[in-house]
């Protein structure tokens, strides 16, 4: 529904009541014209140009008058559609942030998450290195997964920040630690992937996010 704006309202108000005044002395105007004799027509027809000069000029001003007002309301009603998308704009990014969160703390991230522990406690590339590419706890291939599967979650996220979709504020928050440890106890492993798959810009945007976040947000 629509919401009246109470300056229109009052400008409208004024200008009918203004009309309906002239108009009523117009019509006197126009009885006594008939009444009296000759000699007083002339003034009578002078005072009712003049009425009718005092109510174009009205009509014109409020006409403006309206005109303005309803400038104003419409600039208003931008005013509050524009702050109730950047709303909508913010509801979206903290949902997706918290998407995030919940994804990291679901079932299927727990092997994930475990092996991100272990690298967080060597917390030195050459130890992190040495252990991935040994057998000790559980294969290579299954921690190497485990690795990628970490490093994927968290590219997708510094991807969703980089381009807008997601509230850094918030997953800054949660991750920071999580984003600074694992990549630079992975430093020399994320290398080697690098060289390996001939792909130099492999987790490029996790690494944004880590030189960013190491130093806190811009």
């Amino acid at each position: 529904m629509t919401e009246q704006n109470p300056n229109t309202l009052l400008s409208i108000e004024v200008n009918l009541t203004l009309t309906i005044i002239l108009s009523i002395c117009a019509l006197l105007l126009l009885g006594v014209y008939f009444e009296c004799g000759e000699q007083a027509h002339q003034t009578i027809i002078f005072a009712l140009l003049l009425i009718g000069g005092v109510c174009q000029i009205s009509l014109a001003y409020y006409a403006l008058k309206n005109l303005q007002l309803a400038t104003e309301a419409q600039n208003q009603s931008f005013i509050r559609l524009r702050k109730q998308e950047e709303l909508a704009e913010q509801q979206r990014k903290a949902d997706k942030a918290s998407s995030f969160a919940s994804r990291w703390n679901e079932t299927a991230m727990f092997h994930s998450r475990k092996i991100a522990r272990k690298i967080t406690t060597l917390n030195d590339p050459v130890h992190v290195l040495t252990w991935l590419n040994s057998d000790e706890n559980l294969t290579i291939e299954d921690k190497e997964n485990c690795a990628r599967h970490i490093l994927n979650f968290l590219e997708e996220m510094s991807t969703a920040i980089h381009e807008g979709h997601c509230a850094e504020e918030y997953v800054h928050r949660l991750f920071k630690g999580v984003v600074i440890n694992i990549w630079s106890a992975m430093k020399l492993w994320i290398d080697a992937e690098r060289l390996r798959k001939h792909r130099p810009t492999i987790f490029i945007e996790t690494e944004n996010l880590y030189n960013r976040w190491k130093v806190g947000i811009d």
